[in-house]
């Protein structure tokens, strides 16, 4: 109960320079008992102990005003108090509205209705939220921040380039970009907050992007391919080397120690409530990495013959992320495989480096070798990597499935210093 109602249960316009906006303040002890208190009441119960407490307030202001008429807003926090309520709230809502609607001291109104005759003007507001009256849960981490970049970027890009799109691609990219700006994604970023589905939650996110790119036919960052999650529950997905490597690249597996010391991309599918629990046959049964001190090396085992899977038009695309712009696609025929570093060329094109000399191999397994200095790479200098597994114009998989595989390109004191026994 408010013993000063007066500043809340009027309208206001807020002034800032020229310009100006229609502002109401919330009682939020009246919107809490929706939100928190009423889901385990019986639906008329509920409703008439809300009207009882609004034509209360309603008394209290007009005595403590003069006589002036109440204006009260009921704001909500979020939408997902419904989910407690008997009948998803329909019960409560019809029995109140039918209330509200006949009681004789109240008179529903719109927002735009009761913005639009203000008692007072605001010289300016305060900004914060209702959280500690700040911005911190939403925009004071750096996860929250990425996320909000990535934000900015497809909304520059929508802007740039949807004019030239078909009506029914800019309205759906629209729509897309719209359910990214909601604010409840930002809320779970950080550390601040968790829940058992943070992951999901941080993908969700990340598609809505890509699809606004994808609707628009624009090239997709390769960031918004990698988890935005800096703590918590992201899994551990890659055992780095622990030796130098020095294999054969002829597509077999020709000895149990040729790939030992490499390090290792765990590609189980995913699971949990977004994939209902299940884990999917996956193309790549296992990715194993290394190098030596000139070159960096692949294999891949892909459930089959590789030799066979890539002459029916399965290809593999090593997507650098550090240094930018580079990919290693692996592709065949019936002819044999096929190598090719590509770079993205300013207008968002990918061109064939004509100076590269990548190795593949591809028999019972898919084996590649390219050279560090064909990606302008010394000792000690870091590179990021994921793997695509593409057919025709379809990405089937991606691996590592959050984040990239990190490294430094080694240097000749590598394995001493990582010598185990």
């Amino acid at each position: 109960r408010l013993e000063q109602p007066e500043p809340l249960y009027r309208p206001y316009a807020v002034q800032v320079g020229t310009s100006q906006i229609g502002c109401l303040f919330r009682d939020h002890s009246l919107s809490d008992l929706i939100g928190f208190v009423y889901a385990g009441w019986q639906a008329d119960a509920a409703a008439s102990d809300f009207i009882n407490r609004l034509v209360e307030a309603g008394r209290r202001f007009s005595s403590a005003s003069g006589g002036e008429e109440a204006t009260i807003a009921i704001i909500l926090d979020g939408e997902n108090a419904w989910e407690h309520f008997e009948g998803g709230g329909r019960p409560f809502l019809r029995a109140l509205y039918g209330k509200l609607t006949a009681h004789p001291e109240l008179r529903p109104v719109t927002m735009r209705e009761a913005a639009a005759r203000p008692r007072r003007t605001l010289d300016g507001i305060f900004p914060g939220s209702w959280i500690d009256g700040n911005f911190f849960i939403w925009i004071g981490h750096a996860d929250d921040l990425r996320a909000w970049r990535q934000l900015r970027d497809a909304r520059q890009m929508f802007g740039r380039v949807s004019p030239a799109a078909s009506p029914a691609d800019r309205e759906q990219a629209f729509k897309e970009l719209l359910i990214a700006e909601g604010s409840d994604w930002f809320w779970w970023y950080g550390d601040d907050h968790s829940s058992e589905h943070d992951l999901e939650f941080d993908e969700l996110f990340r598609r809505h992007l890509r699809n606004v790119y994808h609707m628009l036919g624009q090239q997709v960052p390769e960031e918004l391919f990698a988890t935005n999650i800096s703590t918590g529950q992201v899994p551990l997905t890659v055992v780095t080397p622990v030796g130098l490597l020095n294999p054969v690249l002829d597509g077999r597996s020709s000895s149990y120690f040729e790939w030992l010391p490499a390090g290792i991309v765990e590609t189980d599918g995913p699971s949990g409530t977004m994939t209902g629990g299940e884990r999917r046959d996956m193309a790549v049964r296992q990715l194993l990495f290394g190098f030596d001190l000139e070159n960096l090396y692949l294999r891949l085992d892909l459930g089959g013959p590789a030799g066979q899977k890539l002459a029916e038009g399965l290809r593999c695309s090593v997507n650098f992320t550090t240094p930018v712009d580079w990919r290693l696609v692996l592709s065949g025929t019936n002819r044999g495989p096929m190598a090719e570093l590509q770079q993205r060329a300013p207008n968002g094109t990918w061109v064939a480096s004509r100076a590269a000399t990548p190795s593949v191999a591809a028999a019972e397994v898919l084996e590649a070798a390219l050279p560090f200095a064909d990606l302008g790479l010394g000792p000690n200098n870091p590179f990021a990597f994921f793997v695509s597994i593409l057919q025709g114009a379809n990405e089937l998989e991606r691996h590592p499935a959050h984040r990239p595989v990190e490294g430094l390109v080694p240097e000749t004191s590598f394995e001493k210093l990582n010598w185990k026994a």
